[in-house]
């Protein structure tokens, strides 16, 4: 009797399956080494890119090495696109001066007013590569045949700081200006203090425009002057004097989000309703002498009776709605009106509106912590008008039921707290904010 030996069905998938891994394994070695020796040769071809930058760099005499726009100025390109071998490179080139410390600095007690003492050269080459981002970085110092380096120019002493005081890392500091020659294009990042000096700024008056911004971040900058507009002394353009330091703090923290609906009683979405919101941070004031604010809009929302703000800076924002044009008055907001942005806040404001009435009172009773206080009784009188009502969940009433203008006696009452007694007075619709005391 015979045998017959043989591969069962499962042997050979497993069998397969090995073999598929292998092979799979030998050609993602095999791509990935194509793939770095040719980003090997473009690595060696980007040396040669920054070497030869940097070789320009050391040819120039003293007084040429600069950046085109940058400071100091010269005929070097920042960034720069260079195509070699059917691959393109870009070569960013940034040039500073430096202020060492062995004879003081710019922030010293006495500053070092003659602070440009040497420069540094900054070039990178970076290019596309499907391996992570790839760039080759050279570093050098270019020092003056003097002890010093260049004339007694300004320098600017800059500091972004957050809400609570706090210095801001990695900002982007933007200082421009086309009223000196050459023109002054810079852009430059915060240390980890939240500082950046810049010293060899050419002498100028009231000409530098700085921007200082970070993703996610809001931005503040300074304004030029118009016939219709005068920014105040902080958002002014700097100035650059020579043997001076100028110093400029600018705040930023995380941009907030708003978005504002407007219903009626039932709740049900009102569109197309204009309304104005304005903050409370100036930038400077108009040809009238009037405020000028940062934040300040004209606005409808719409069809679906909402609007949306990206990017809003933290401050206190006033909303109201004009009754006789829009035929709305507000009877009731969802978050207390000052609406309080704080840093990277994402709040939504529904705003509740009542057919317009000649006369009315939209009352917000609030405690010592500004938190709207509900189940307050608030009675309103004046010649035989005599209305009680409670707060709801968002501490407010609205009284739309009055027939005479003027004072009108306000009373507030609710446990745990003082008694309050005062006066609002009634000329059209009033808008007023009412805070107890503890007991």
């Amino acid at each position: 009797m015979s045998s017959k030996s043989g591969f069962t069905l499962l042997e050979v998938v497993i069998a397969g399956f090995v073999l598929g891994t292998v092979v799979v394994g030998i050609f993602s070695m095999i791509t990935l080494t194509l793939k770095a020796s040719h980003d090997g040769q473009l690595r060696i071809i980007a040396t040669g890119l920054a070497n030869e930058k940097m070789e320009q760099i050391r040819n120039l005499p003293y007084a040429s090495v600069g950046t085109v726009g940058g400071i100091p100025s010269g005929s070097i390109p920042q960034t720069q696109q260079v195509t070699r071998n059917g691959q393109t490179f870009t070569v960013a080139t940034d040039i500073r001066y430096i202020d060492d410390s062995y004879d003081g600095t710019a922030t010293s007690n006495p500053p070092d007013t003659v602070n440009t003492d040497y420069k540094q050269a900054r070039v990178e080459v970076t290019w596309a590569s499907s391996l992570p981002s790839r760039s080759v970085l050279l570093i050098a110092q270019v020092a003056p045949s003097g002890i010093e380096g260049g004339d007694s120019l300004g320098t600017l002493v800059f500091q972004a700081l957050n809400s609570a005081g706090t210095g801001v890392d990695s900002a982007t500091v933007q200082l421009t200006n086309s009223s000196v020659t050459p023109t002054v294009n810079l852009t430059t990042y915060t240390n980890s203090s939240g500082q950046v000096v810049i010293p060899g700024l050419p002498v100028s008056s009231g000409t530098y425009q700085l921007t200082v911004s970070k993703s996610g971040y809001t931005t503040e900058q300074t304004y030029a002057s118009s016939a219709n507009f005068t920014p105040d002394a902080d958002h002014s353009r700097l100035n650059a004097i020579a043997g001076s330091v100028t110093n400029k703090t600018f705040a930023i923290d995380a941009s907030s989000k708003l978005t504002i609906k407007t219903v009626d009683q039932n709740g049900a979405a009102l569109g197309s309703v204009p309304f104005s919101i304005t903050g409370t941070k100036k930038i400077g004031t108009d040809a009238t002498a009037q405020p000028v604010y940062l934040f300040s809009h004209n606005d409808t929302t719409d069809s679906g009776g909402s609007i949306a703000y990206q990017n809003m800076t933290w401050d206190s924002y006033a909303l109201s709605v004009d009754g006789t044009a829009t035929g709305y008055d507000i009877s009731d907001t969802s978050v207390p009106v000052p609406l309080v942005l704080k840093p990277g806040d994402d709040t939504t404001l529904t705003v509740t509106l009542m057919p317009h009435q000649a006369l009315s009172a939209h009352i917000t009773v609030v405690n010592a912590s500004g938190q709207s206080v509900s189940g307050v009784a608030v009675e309103v009188v004046k010649n035989g008008f005599d209305v009680t009502k409670q707060t709801g969940a968002t501490g407010q009433v609205f009284l739309n039921t009055m027939t005479q203008s003027g004072d009108y006696a306000v009373t507030a009452t609710a446990s745990g707290y003082q008694v309050y007694t005062g006066t609002i007075t009634v000329d059209g619709n009033v808008n007023s904010t009412i805070q107890l005391a503890g007991s």
